[in-house]
Order: structure tokens, then C-alpha cells, then sequence
């Protein structure tokens, strides 16, 4: 058995393992006003389309506008670790493929849920944004998330 990842359907969308946690929690703020926009499109687009994921190593789409994206790369090693702890505990490996709407409810089920968000991003820059929302319990009710985060 080869140790490639497997071949990546032509429709899918490609998202790194820890972008499944940023997309429940992304009201609107970022690193610059062009990341901010490119991370509402695809937000948008994913929770509106489901669309076949691939779990991916490095820069996705959402990498695209940020400032650590260093030619596909993450210039920190933050990201590689919150990816390595969300696929440990969501029970999954690089070149997965499943709906966004599974990947999002593995999200839920395996980290929001049983309240291990701060043992996987804690020491994230965003996490005041974050951990405000899991602090009041995790729940999907966003128009509560907007009213109750500083």
C-alpha cells in the first residue's frame, strides 16, 4: 500500500483540519479586510453548498489571504499542530473525503461538544473570539453567538 494521499476528485474543496473549528466560529473579523472577505465566501459557500471535502496538508483556499501563507505554507507551526490534534480527535487522516456537513458535525461531535476547543487552539490569537462562544456552552444558535461575544 503506497503512503500517497490519495487522488483528490476534481469537485472537491480542499480544507485544512483545523479550518473546520475557524468556520463555526468566524463572525466577520480577521487578519485584513481581504482575508476577512475571502473567509465569508467560503463559509458561505460551504455551509450553502455541502460540497465534497478533501482533508488537506497545507495552504487551502482560506490560506490564500492570509498573511503566514508563505508560498503554500504556514509561516508558524501552529496550524500543523492544530491540524495534527483536530484529526487525532475527529478520528480522521490527510486525503479524507466526505461532505462538509459530516466533516462539520465530526467537528462538533468530537471537539465543540466535549469541550476540548481550548486543549486544541487555546493558544491561538483568535481564541478570545472562540473560547468567548464555548464558554457559553456549545450550541448552533449563531444569533445568540452574535449577541454574546465582546
Amino acid at each position: 500500500m503506497s503512503a500517497e494521499l490519495p487522488a483528490q476528485p476534481e469537485n472537491a474543496f480542499r480544507l485544512r483540519p483545523h479550518h473546520g473549528l475557524c468556520m463555526k466560529f468566524f463572525i466577520g473579523k480577521g487578519y485584513s479586510g481581504d482575508f476577512a472577505e475571502n473567509m465569508g465566501n467560503i463559509k458561505t459557500f460551504l455551509e450553502t453548498n455541502d460540497p465534497v471535502i478533501v482533508i488537506s496538508k497545507g495552504a487551502d483556499s482560506i490560506c490564500r489571504k492570509c498573511p503566514n501563507n508563505c508560498g503554500g505554507k504556514c509561516s508558524g507551526e501552529k496550524a500543523d499542530k492544530y491540524d495534527r490534534l483536530v484529526m487525532e480527535l475527529c478520528g480522521i487522516k490527510y486525503g479524507a473525503e466526505m461532505l462538509y456537513s459530516k466533516y462539520s458535525s465530526l467537528v462538533n461531535e468530537n471537539i465543540l461538544s466535549s469541550g476540548k476547543l481550548r486543549s486544541v487552539c487555546g493558544d491561538c490569537k483568535w481564541f478570545g473570539i472562540c473560547g468567548s462562544w464555548q464558554d457559553l456552552t456549545f450550541c448552533t444558535d449563531k444569533e445568540n453567538l452574535q449577541k454574546n461575544l465582546p
